[in-house]
């Protein structure tokens, strides 16, 4: 099959890598190089890189608006339009261009967690199961039609980061055999519908920010949820620190009937973590990176800055409960 691959992150390429070990005939298209690291940096999309690799064609674009934009593309003439995580939206010229359709595939099992963050939305949801689905494109957002769905349950301690590199290999191949059955006829799309359908927007700066009235169970789930950006953060002192991975301290065990927590106050340090209660119950912070450090242990980090038990941790700006 000819088809043009669109995508830009690492979730995309061992789709992307899929194709080409299946032998189709690709043409690659991502978005330019943008600034990341410490010195911000211009550096290459992961699949600008990966495709490289693999000796592909690359069309690197802003923007698909426009003759001039697509003419490559046009002049390609491609049986399909496959797009894994590509971060542009695509207009009715573009998606008219393959030959069969275009085909997204969409890490949640749509019509739940439609939207740029399904990853992350299926973490702070506490969703017990997510996956993979293909779809048929449409103009809408994540409404097109349901090609294939593979589903898997949600790790009870895998966070964003981890969870994305799982569904990037199960989408890899449900991606293929999407390809194989669009070349031989045999898919059978249906609709979504509305029923279930939820929203997933893009994560800000704020959704990282740790509010300690929120339920205990509510902050480990966010904590997993921001894992890679924004990242969990709170403040103690003048510190802003990260929270890399918290556990939720079960109450009957630890903690006295009578004991109540108090939001944001560290009630234990120990080599286990440390104890911060919240709004709901006890969270045990398991790993910390305060700001232009390594990751390390709540206990080594309170050891190095004299931290007391009693002391509070406060709220960063746009913290919400």
């Amino acid at each position: 099959m000819r088809i043009v691959f669109m995508g830009t992150p690492a979730f995309a390429v061992p789709t992307l890598e899929r194709l080409a070990k299946d032998g189709h005939e690709l043409l690659v298209v991502t978005q330019p190089p943008r600034p990341a690291g410490r010195g911000l940096r211009p550096q290459p999309a992961a699949v600008r890189i990966a495709a490289a690799a693999l000796g592909l064609e690359v069309s690197e674009r802003e923007t698909l608006r426009g003759a001039e934009a697509i003419a490559g593309l046009v002049s390609f003439k491609p049986d399909l339009l496959v797009v894994a995580c590509f971060g542009l939206i695509l207009g009715r010229t573009v998606l008219e261009l393959p030959r069969l359709m275009p085909i997204n595939l969409h890490p949640s099992l749509l019509p739940r967690h439609r939207g740029a963050a399904p990853i992350q939305w299926t973490l702070l949801a506490g969703d017990l199961e997510t996956g993979v689905t293909t779809m048929r494109m449409d103009k809408g957002i994540d409404t097109g039609d349901i090609l294939l769905v593979e589903r898997t349950a949600v790790g009870p301690r895998e966070n964003a980061i981890e969870l994305a590199e799982r569904l990037s290999r199960l989408g890899a191949e449900v991606m293929a055999r999407t390809v194989e059955a669009a070349a031989a006829g045999t898919l059978a799309p249906r609709p979504q519908g509305e029923v279930g359908a939820t929203y997933a927007p893009r994560l800000t700066k704020e959704d990282g920010h740790l509010d300690w009235r929120r339920p205990a169970v509510a902050l480990e789930r966010q904590v997993r949820a921001v894992a890679g950006w924004p990242g969990a953060r709170a403040q103690l002192g003048s510190e802003v620190v990260e929270i890399m991975r918290a556990e939720v301290v079960e109450t009957a065990v630890t903690r006295a009937a009578e004991d109540r927590p108090a939001p944001g106050i560290v009630a234990a340090i120990d080599e286990r973590g440390m104890e911060v209660g919240t709004g709901e119950g006890w969270l045990r912070l398991l790993e910390l990176k305060p700001a232009g450090k390594g990751v390390m242990s709540p206990a080594a980090w309170a050891r190095g800055r004299r931290v007391p038990v009693g002391v509070r941790w406060e709220m960063l700006p746009g913290a919400t409960a």
